[in-house]
């Protein structure tokens, strides 16, 4: 099957918004093009604006990461601009099955979410995926 980028990003946004209707959170799609938000969602009549970014990996599977800007082209050239809290609320991705949440201020131009320690047991400026998980941030902000 031959999946460019855009395919590949609708994928992550289907399962994302998946994971939120099995959790019980309706989803809000908007009318026509947005460029800053892929949708929002309804958690207990609090609404959230969420950013879909897909999940790679380069370290044998210990962690993903993923982009925290925008990418457009104006004039021909290539244009990355970092979202705003006023634009993002969360971001959220997919890796093998399970979905991750993550606060817009947790964030700067790439996010790394380890699924292991690292091996020289360094924690400092180390986000972990499990932290992340979406019952896990839904939890907290159901709190």
């Amino acid at each position: 099957m031959d999946l460019n980028s855009k395919k590949i990003g609708n994928i992550t946004e289907v399962e994302s918004i998946l994971a939120f209707l099995k959790l019980g959170c309706n989803v809000l799609q908007p009318y026509g093009d947005c460029e800053r938000y892929d949708f929002v969602v309804d958690v207990d009549g609090a609404l959230y604006k969420v950013q879909c970014k897909t999940s790679s990996t380069d370290d044998n599977g210990e962690s993903i990461k993923f982009s925290c800007r925008s990418t457009h082209r104006v004039n021909g050239k290539c244009i990355n601009e970092k979202y705003t809290s006023k634009e993002v609320d969360f971001f959220c991705t997919t890796w093998n099955g399970k979905c991750y949440l993550i606060p817009q201020k947790d964030c700067f131009s790439r996010k790394t979410l380890r699924f292991t320690k690292p091996k020289n047991c360094q924690n400092d400026g180390i986000f972990f995926a499990e932290d992340y998980e979406i019952e896990k941030v839904l939890n907290s902000i159901r709190m």
